[in-house]
């Protein structure tokens, strides 16, 4: 039974999380929303933790049931909220962690070949300029489930 749980217990920590090659970037609690029948599009989501000692950067993604690429939310001085190809990626820092959240940096997913069911597993491939490519299994949930498991304001 110990042995059972050892296995277990290891296989869930590296499911919520995958490291680089050289192990300096680990990409945590990676998640997709679920989306409705007749979406066209769907955005990812995770914490980017840089333990190296030099500056690495997100510069895409790709994946075999979607297009794939990395984008800001931002707000214009009128308050209306809008999405940009960041074109230059997003600069992880070393010795930090960068998160892509709702509202702000995320993984699009655009022209979906299926749906997005809660529970499956989606594999997306990041892409970083010194890490090089990082297969990340994203979990796909409904908005309730992440509201459950989001540490509270």
């Amino acid at each position: 039974m110990r042995t059972f749980l050892t296995t277990f217990c290891l296989a869930s920590a590296l499911a919520s999380a995958a490291l680089s090659a050289n192990n300096s970037v680990k990409i945590e609690h990676p998640i997709i929303f679920e989306s409705l029948k007749v979406a066209k599009a769907a955005a990812g989501y995770m914490t980017v933790q840089n333990t190296g000692a030099t500056d690495d950067r997100l510069i895409g993604a790709k994946t075999d049931f979607a297009h794939a690429m990395v984008h800001e939310t931002k707000v214009d001085a009128d308050g209306v909220a809008h999405m940009e190809h960041a074109e230059h990626g997003f600069v992880i820092p070393a010795g930090e962690a960068v998160e892509f959240l709702p509202g702000g940096k995320h993984v699009m997913l655009m022209r979906l070949s299926e749906q997005m069911v809660a529970g499956q597993d989606r594999a997306i491939t990041l892409v970083f300029e010194n890490a090089g490519q990082i297969e990340v299994v994203f979990k796909v949930e409904t908005r309730a489930e992440h509201a459950e498991h989001a540490p509270s304001e």
